[in-house]
């Protein structure tokens, strides 16, 4: 048996591309549901959370020195045996 993360968020500098992961914050909220994601290698970090839960998220990612980023309405299903995961990537303005 294996949890299914429902979403999966990947974070760049908007202007260089590079993948961001050090003072990265990525909140999930749904209703009263809140959850900090968490990237588990720095190497390739993919933020990742709601594991098995169904909902209508909002994303908020947030960087110092960085504009912070709000995205809402990621819907997260069910199928017969897992959540189908969502996958984004947000790209962060530099202040």
């Amino acid at each position: 048996m294996e949890a299914r993360a429902g979403l999966n968020i990947t974070v760049r500098n908007s202007l260089s591309g590079v993948l961001l992961y050090d003072s990265v914050v990525v909140v999930a909220t749904d209703g009263a549901y809140t959850e900090t994601l968490t990237a588990y290698d720095a190497s390739n970090p993919l933020f990742s959370g709601a594991y098995e839960r169904e909902g209508n998220y909002t994303i908020s990612v947030n960087r110092p020195r960085y504009k912070p980023y709000t995205y809402t309405s990621i819907l997260v299903q069910k199928d017969a045996c897992h959540v189908i995961a969502q996958q984004y990537t947000v790209n962060l303005l530099p202040n």
